[in-house]
This record gives C-alpha cells, sequence and structure tokens, in this order.
C-alpha cells in the first residue's frame, strides 16, 4: 500500500517516476526517494514516511560531511566535488532549514537517492550481483541481517562486510564517480549480497537502507592532477558520458 500511494504521489514525470516510487529485479524490490529541487529544497514526495524523510535528510548531511573529509583526506578541492551533486547545501540546510515557500518553489528531482531493499529468499530471489557502485559515495546503515561481501583483489577472495555490525553504524563505499575524482585514490570496491537463506537460524528477511549521493548528469568531473598519490592525470568528463561510454561498456 504504501508502495502505491508513493508511486502514485510523486508528481514527477514519467521519466522520472523510476527514481521516486517502487520498483524490483530478480533479487530485491525497493522503495525509492529522491531530493526534489535545487538548493532551499529538502522536500521528498508527498506521502513519504515521516522516518524514510528524517533518514534522508540526515544521511544527507552526513554524505555532504564525507564527502568534504575525503576530499580533504587526498588533497582535493572539497568544495568542487560537493558543487557537482545535490549535496552542496546540505550542511547549510540543517543549519537554517529552508522555508515552505522556498520548498515548494522548485520542482527538478536532484540525482541523489535513497531507497529501502527488501531481499527475495533463496530459492526466489538471486540477490544483488557483483558491482561496484556508479555514484560519488554510499552510505548505509546496518541491515536487519548481515549479507554483504566485499572482495579483496590482492587475495582474490570475498569477506563477509557486515558480520558484528552494530545499530548506529554506516558502511561507507566509495563509487565510480569519487574514484574518477579523486584519479583513483579512492577506488569503488567490488561487492555483492546473496539471497538471504532461509534455512539458518537467522532466518529473517534482510532489509537495507542505502543512500546513493551522486553527481549531476551534466556535471564536469575534474580529476586531480598527477602527482605522488595518483600517478595517472586523467581528463575532465560528463558525469554521464563516464557513466555511460565508459563505465557501462566494461560491465
Amino acid at each position: 500500500e504504501v508502495k502505491a500511494r508513493l508511486y502514485c504521489h510523486t508528481g514527477v514525470s514519467e521519466r522520472d517516476k523510476r527514481y521516486a516510487g517502487m520498483g524490483e529485479d530478480c533479487g530485491r524490490e525497493w522503495l525509492q526517494l529522491r531530493r526534489r529541487g535545487a538548493v532551499g529544497s529538502g522536500c521528498l514526495p508527498e506521502g513519504a514516511p515521516s522516518a524514510f524523510v528524517a533518514g534522508f535528510d540526515g544521511l544527507r548531511v552526513l554524505a555532504a560531511s564525507c564527502l568534504r573529509s575525503l576530499a580533504a583526506a587526498v588533497g582535493a578541492d572539497a568544495a568542487a566535488w560537493l558543487a557537482v551533486s545535490d549535496l552542496a547545501d546540505a550542511e547549510e540546510e540543517e543549519a537554517q532549514p529552508p522555508t515552505p515557500d522556498a520548498t515548494a518553489s522548485s520542482s527538478a528531482a536532484g540525482p541523489t537517492v535513497f531507497r529501502l531493499y527488501r531481499y527475495l529468499p533463496e530459492g526466489v530471489g538471486t540477490g544483488c550481483h557483483a558491482h561496484s557502485d556508479l555514484g560519488l559515495l554510499t552510505l548505509s546503515p546496518a541491515p536487519t541481517r548481515p549479507g554483504l561481501l566485499l572482495y579483496d583483489s590482492e587475495t582474490l577472495e570475498w569477506h563477509e562486510g557486515e558480520d558484528g555490525m552494530q545499530a548506529e553504524e554506516i558502511t561507507l563505499f566509495c563509487g565510480e564517480q569519487v574514484s574518477y575524482l579523486s584519479s583513483g585514490q579512492l577506488p569503488s570496491p567490488l561487492h555483492r549480497v546473496p539471497p538471504p537463506s532461509s534455512s539458518s537460524s537467522n532466518a529473517t528477511t534482510r532489509y537495507s537502507m542505502p543512500f546513493f549521493a551522486r553527481a549531476r548528469p551534466e556535471a564536469l568531473l575534474t580529476p586531480m592532477a598527477a602527482g605522488a598519490g595518483a600517478p595517472h592525470a586523467l581528463p575532465p568528463v560528463r558525469c554521464e558520458d563516464l557513466i555511460l561510454k565508459q563505465l557501462f561498456r566494461r560491465r
């Protein structure tokens, strides 16, 4: 019922419905919300559960802080990294929330999305295949049951990534866009999630709520200059071209 209500009341174009509403694949089903509007409009689709909205707003502020810190760690321009995303004003909004009039004045949808996944059990679903995330950062609060596997390219082994994770903890991934901006200094990890086993002692359904911070499709991604940490110079590229013409072609 919640999925149907959100899908019908997002108020976005047919093209954008896939980004705000519901979806499914062979391993999972999900609710997905996007931030609506540009600067000063942190609203989400009408009818969105209040806890979901609070989670979106909190993770968006945290993502901005993480992106700023990672840029500083590798000697990059943090403001430039924030400027390619819809996170640039997140910290300012937290200090001074937008007025209702400002929120209603814009209807454009930002690229960042927040999802609630329900994984289909073993024998019904296939889980999530091995991949690296395409965006800037992924912030994933602790799921209802562990399942994330991370690939170690040195040992050629998969390792459990969520065992022992506490409820208040968050997994942080760098995405391919940050990897490009950092000239490879911040790689995007290969990971997957097998379908939850129904035969284990922990036979609960796996729910996870990843927050995907992304650059705008039209944004120009300008990598760091070659140096000690970044031995190879990469050319500037539009975000959409990076994803469609480079990343998708090797998948």
